[in-house]
């Protein structure tokens, strides 16, 4: 998430940013894809609280490099290369950038922006009322069974060897705890 966060709030003035953390995402991708693959056989029981959680801080991205995109499009100093001469050493050099809603190329990045912003606030304080002339967002709950096995029948005793020395090694020589410690008592 710290990824996609950083790539879409400066991305637009350091281009490069997008192909780096498109490789980032794509080799965990693959190293997860990896470790399911051939170290563990059956993945543990999960269901979707970790999805919704990532997808509901994730939603935020797109607003901010749309807000972040136009401040920087229409930023004078960037693009169109204009300054302004200091005439003391004690002055601070004057910017010339102003939020003006003026016609330019950023102007529908704002737009976007700010029609995002209208629907969350829509959505968020009038859900029940458009809903119910068919203009709301359906929030029902879906019940997810995967019918995987219990994650305690499944790990190999190799592997709870593994974990819990880890765990006492990282808890005895940096002093934090990788799992949780009912889990290791559980393993």
């Amino acid at each position: 998430m710290n990824i996609v966060y950083i790539a879409f709030f400066y991305g637009i003035g350091l281009p490069l940013l997008f192909p780096i953390a498109a490789a980032s995402i794509f080799s965990q991708w693959a190293n997860e894809r990896f470790n399911v693959a051939y170290v563990n056989k059956l993945p543990p029981t999960l269901d979707d609280k970790l999805t919704k959680n990532a997808i509901n801080m994730l939603k935020w991205s797109p607003l901010f490099l749309c807000f972040n995109a136009y401040w920087m499009l229409s930023n004078h100093q960037i693009f169109v290369n204009s300054w302004a001469f200091i005439d003391n050493v004690g002055d601070q050099m004057r910017s010339g950038h102003f939020v003006t809603l003026g016609v330019n190329w950023a102007i529908p990045l704002l737009l976007v922006a700010l029609c995002a912003v209208f629907i969350q606030l829509m959505q968020r304080f009038f859900n029940e009322k458009l809903s119910k002339i068919g203009f709301g967002m359906n929030r029902k709950q879906m019940q997810v069974d995967e019918d995987l096995p219990n994650f305690f029948s499944v790990v190999k005793l190799e592997d709870r060897e593994k974990m819990i020395k880890m765990y006492h090694n990282m808890k005895e020589n940096f002093g934090f705890e990788t799992t949780d410690p009912d889990t290791i008592k559980s393993l």
